[in-house]
């Protein structure tokens, strides 16, 4: 009893697509700890902004999305300066709407995602000097995050795609 080819082309689609799952998965992990880096980089920018040359919170998140330029998390920045220019947008509305929108681009999880949505509640409600002191301690927040996020990601990026892969075999064997 042989083998059909839809059954060939059943396993092959089967083990495809497990192995993208671990490779998706791989790719996440193997993301984070740079994206959490050019946050802070970009958070640095929008402190120096704030509270040494006083920027308006649009230009400041203008260029902390410069910083990061061509990333998600440059991207994450200019959708938030872009959504403060609407009549009736608040810095927090801004950078919540924001987050959302690229919380999974930029391989965040839903704790580094929480930081920046506690920063955005006194950005723009804040004075200056309020405002640095909060991006300080978020910037030292996801500073201890991406310490977590590299030593997941040497332990762990590997496994997802061998596990992709093995998953996809197993499901291939027992189906045949």
């Amino acid at each position: 009893m042989g083998i059909s080819i839809e059954q060939w082309v059943g396993s092959a689609a089967v083990l495809a697509a497990t192995t993208l799952i671990g490779q998706a998965l791989a790719n996440r992990i193997r993301d984070r700890p740079t994206n959490l880096r050019r946050l802070c980089s970009s958070l640095r920018v929008l402190q120096t902004e704030i509270g040494f040359r006083r920027a308006p919170l649009r230009d400041a998140l203008t260029r902390a999305a410069t910083a990061a330029r061509g990333t998600p998390v440059g991207q994450l920045f200019q959708d938030a300066a872009e959504t403060l220019t609407k009549p009736g947008s608040t810095a927090v509305d801004s950078l919540v709407a924001a987050v959302h929108k690229h919380r999974h681009a930029c391989s965040m999880e839903m704790e580094d995602a929480q930081v920046i949505l506690d920063l955005a509640q006194s950005l723009g409600a804040t004075g200056a000097s309020d405002q640095v002191a909060s991006l300080q301690a978020s910037i030292a927040m996801l500073e201890a995050r991406e310490r977590e996020a590299l030593a997941v990601r040497d332990r762990f990026a590997r496994v997802y795609r061998t596990l992709g892969i093995l998953a996809g075999v197993v499901v291939v064997i027992l189906l045949i």
